[in-house]
């Protein structure tokens, strides 16, 4: 007899893919909630980073544009002062402004006063700033200010200065490092513009405050007193490039030549050919060779020897710490007098515009005392 209940089997799978589809979906649904838990915690965070990203730049800015110090009536930003920090770091450094780290900014130069570099630093930049306000003061009363074009050429400088230094992005690392803006370069850049505007219009040659007869008198004899018109055969005694010394053989061979040049030169042969025949300093040189010096710009056992000879007279053979020496001193002539007039005309200018520092009133902000390096 046949029976009549339904396969349970097949009811039972039924059942059993209802109940696998509302499982599957119910996980479904909980991996959505999940991640949506995920996605919201995912986006608070990319919006909490992107709001530090943001706002890091705006706190930088907002520290860099402190006003740090009041001298007279002008306010300087910390930013202001970090770009003569760097102008003056550089100038302490030169190339090798990378050794201007924070732990060389700690080193005591100063064992009487314990004073470290940073602290030097500082203080030399402090009278930078002091001495812009002077300038600038000093241009307001002679009725000096920058033109329209005087702009343009502190543009087209600027470029030429990015470019030089490998462009824009380079430049911005230079004011990120530095903790100074763009603005702040510019201010000094037309600080200095505003100097050289002061030479042109006051101190250059026929203007108000140029050099008076006794001052043009005074600097002829002092021209002729303080500069030197030379030739020079050199046989250096060192590796140009390990700076060590050469050997005592090869030193004794290069003495003996020079004794021989020295004896051809007091004969009367041809200096400039000595030199060109014999002076490593002369290598991949084109003749004339002779060169200006001014009083104090040649190691001392050379000048010394200058000072004795007369004109066309040849020195001795002179050794130094890295060479040997054989000098003719040549008659001075003019070349390099109006370039010294130029310099006494900006040493007279400097004068006077220093002349204002010791009245003026300077107010420090606590931002100053916290400007680190």
């Amino acid at each position: 007899m046949k029976s009549t209940r339904k396969k349970v089997i097949k009811s039972k799978n039924k059942d059993g893919a209802v109940s696998k589809s509302r499982k599957a979906i119910k996980n479904i649904f909980d991996i959505f909630k999940k991640r949506k838990r995920i996605t919201v915690l995912s986006s608070i965070i990319i919006l909490v980073i992107i709001t530090i990203l943001v706002l890091i730049p705006i706190i930088r800015k907002s520290s860099l544009n402190k006003v740090v110090i009041k001298i007279d009536d002008m306010e300087y930003t910390k930013s202001d002062f970090m770009v003569y920090f760097y102008s003056v770091k550089y100038d302490y450094f030169g190339n090798d402004i990378d050794n201007a780290t924070s732990e060389n900014m700690k080193i005591v130069i100063n064992e009487e006063t314990n004073k470290t570099l940073g602290e030097y630093l500082k203080d030399k930049t402090l009278d930078e700033l002091k001495t812009a306000s002077v300038v600038k003061e000093f241009a307001s009363k002679n009725n000096i200010s920058l033109t329209e074009e005087d702009y343009k050429e502190l543009k087209k400088e600027k470029e030429k200065y990015i470019d030089s230094i490998g462009g824009k992005r380079k430049f911005n690392k230079l004011l990120s490092s530095n903790n100074f803006t763009e603005e702040s370069y510019d201010r000094m850049a037309e600080t200095d513009k505003l100097y050289s505007k002061i030479l042109e219009k006051l101190y250059s040659k026929g203007k108000r405050k140029d050099l008076t007869d006794e001052e043009l008198a005074n600097a002829r004899l002092n021209y002729d007193n303080r500069y030197f018109k030379i030739e020079q055969v050199i046989l250096t005694t060192i590796d140009v490039e390990t700076r060590k010394n050469l050997s005592d053989t090869v030193i004794n061979q290069k003495s003996v030549l020079a004794s021989t040049i020295h004896d051809l030169a007091v004969d009367g042969n041809d200096f400039e050919e000595l030199v060109r025949k014999y002076s490593e300093a002369a290598l991949d040189k084109e003749p004339p060779y002779y060169e200006y010096y001014k009083s104090g710009e040649l190691l001392s056992e050379i000048e010394n020897a200058i000072v004795g000879l007369g004109n066309d007279e040849v020195s001795d053979v002179i050794q130094t710490n890295y060479a040997l020496h054989i000098v003719k001193r040549l008659e001075l002539d003019d070349s390099k007098f109006d370039e010294y007039l130029e310099e006494l005309r900006e040493q007279k200018a400097l004068r006077d515009i220093k002349d204002s520092l010791d009245s003026i009133k300077i107010i420090f902000h606590d931002a100053y005392n916290k400007i680190n390096f």
